[in-house]
């Protein structure tokens, strides 16, 4: 096993703990205004935040693993991170409400797929998987990893 694999496994988790917040934060929002204006834009900014994570931790994973699922569109996640990062004032709350609603669970699914898969093909460190299933920052982690 690729010693660049096996480290993996926190960027991986960071990516659903933010997924799993997301769409707790916006649960209960039917559209974009009203998810941005809520609590002067606490859960907006929060999902800003997130989704920032989400880039950092994909930008963080091995080119092995990244090559083994292209399904996934990493290249975007990193570039959708710097979208926020550098042009905050010029993002679209309907761009970023969508991708919240419609492209986190989605990516969140494949996530746990790739989890799932790396941790069958024992990639992962066992005391480093058992160390985060302990951990209370990964407390939105469905670490049965949803059945599999």
């Amino acid at each position: 096993m690729s010693p660049d694999r096996r480290g993996n496994l926190l960027h991986l988790l960071n990516m659903l703990e933010s997924c799993a917040k997301a769409g707790i934060y916006a649960a209960d929002f039917s559209d974009a205004e009203s998810f941005f204006n809520k609590r002067d834009q606490l859960h907006y900014n929060a999902c800003l935040a997130l989704l920032l994570n989400l880039g950092e931790s994909a930008g963080k994973l091995s080119p092995e693993i990244v090559a083994l699922y292209p399904s996934v569109a990493w290249e975007k996640l990193r570039g959708f991170r710097n979208r926020v990062a550098h042009d905050y004032p010029g993002l679209d709350m309907v761009v970023i409400f969508k991708t919240i609603a419609e492209f986190i669970p989605a990516l969140e699914t494949a996530l746990y797929g790739i989890v799932g898969q790396e941790r069958a093909a024992n990639a992962f460190d066992p005391e480093e998987w058992e160390a985060a299933r302990s951990s209370p920052f990964y407390r939105h982690v469905d670490f049965s990893l949803r059945g599999g």
